[in-house]
């Protein structure tokens, strides 16, 4: 499902930028039929396979249950919340975020305020444990595919169900998995690692995994600052591939990696010599004040390929060339297992060689991504506008 929206994504801006006005609804209408497959194909493995999985990963019983507590909720509400994340796509790749990021923010503030209510069954709601937790991320991104729905139409950026009803055949259904299908695979397999690599964080106790998780959440923010890049990038870059001008292109990757860099080097300096206060202030218990501090230090060094990696995949996805860049993040990412276990058990980093597994493959990520984009970007500095865009999109596609 991630993969419809990362290709609807750059096929509607780039539709956008050569000025076609009826493409991206189209483009809309097949990856909101695909989605809806998806969806359902999505419910019925993990409705079936969740229990394995939280199992495998080495939780104890009791994490087990919470967990799939909240999962009978939320995998049912799947749907909702892809279909609430592709209309956030839709705006942008048209370049218009705003609305769309206040209704996510309206979202979020009625999912904190709600959250205890059904949680605790304050005063007359039910009382759901955790299952209310899912339950009401589900019902305010509902409210918010209502809103953002209502938007998308004032603005015409959603086709009418009339286009809906003529489409007879997927015109453009085969180039958006093309182009977002690599994007899911890198995501999927950084899903899959993480699971890995709780397995070998267990080893070491619980202590460990509950401070790699709040680490997490301090890490969030550079991760999202680098989301929001992507996606900027993704938009940007793929209105001017639209239009063929490949300087432009490369400015806006130029002027975004600045940006980014110059952000994350104070996240970075934070994380280096605060580590252990941020985390304290989340957590009293000693041990996992070291570990979460431990982890975000050492993430903490080389945070600012964490952005390089993000924004240059967008750039990437905004040119179509998805496969680039996945075909260097995915061994990179899987890379972290091996490499975890040799510096965690053969050397004397003990469950540290674990995180600084993560955070060299961030490094290689962030440098070897930067090096293909100049390499490819660069090579030919001829002034003919279309020859130099087919290079950006054929030659990385071959």
């Amino acid at each position: 499902m991630h993969s419809t929206n990362i290709g609807a994504s750059s096929l509607i801006s780039r539709f956008k930028g050569a000025g076609k006005v009826n493409e991206p609804l189209r483009v809309i209408v097949e990856a909101t039929i695909a989605l809806a497959i998806f969806s359902l194909i999505f419910i019925g493995f993990f409705y079936s396979f969740s229990e394995v999985f939280f199992i495998w990963m080495g939780l104890d019983k009791e994490t087990i249950k919470l967990a799939l507590d909240f999962f009978k909720y939320f995998i049912w509400g799947i749907p909702v919340l892809y279909i609430f994340a592709f209309q956030g796509y839709i705006f942008n790749a048209h370049g218009d975020t705003r609305i769309s990021n206040w209704i996510m923010l309206f979202t979020l503030i009625i999912n904190i305020i709600l959250d205890p209510f059904f949680i605790f069954g304050l005063y007359f709601f039910p009382e759901m444990g955790i299952s209310g937790a899912a339950f009401v991320t589900v019902a305010s991104q509902l409210l918010g595919i209502l809103l953002r729905g209502y938007y998308l139409s004032k603005k015409g950026y959603m086709p009418s169900w009339q286009l809906f009803k003529v489409q007879k055949r997927f015109t453009y259904l085969k180039e958006i998995l093309s182009i977002g299908i690599p994007v899911s695979l890198s995501s999927l397999v950084w899903t899959l690692v993480f699971p890995a690599l709780t397995v070998i964080i267990t080893k070491f106790g619980m202590e460990p995994l509950a401070g790699v998780n709040i680490g997490h959440r301090f890490e969030g923010i550079p991760y999202f600052l680098g989301e929001a890049f992507a996606i900027a990038s993704t938009s940007l870059v793929g209105q001017a591939f639209g239009r063929g001008d490949t300087k432009e292109i490369r400015a806006i990757m130029r002027n975004g990696l600045g940006i980014i860099t110059f952000i994350l080097f104070f996240i970075s300096l934070i994380f280096i010599f605060f580590s252990y206060e941020l985390v304290s202030i989340l957590n009293s218990d000693p041990a996992i004040i070291q570990h979460a501090g431990d982890y975000l230090k050492i993430v903490g060094y080389f945070e600012i390929f964490l952005g390089w990696e993000m924004i240059l995949e967008g750039g990437f996805n905004g040119l179509g060339a998805s496969k680039i860049q996945m075909w260097i993040r995915v061994p990179l990412t899987l890379m972290r297992v091996p490499l975890a276990y040799y510096l965690a058990f053969s050397t004397s980093l003990g469950v540290a060689g674990i995180w600084w597994a993560v955070s060299i493959s961030t490094l290689l990520k962030g440098l070897v991504l930067l090096w293909v984009w100049n390499s490819r970007t660069n090579y030919n500095n001829s002034t003919d506008s279309s020859r130099n865009t087919s290079l950006f999109y054929d030659e990385a596609d071959e």
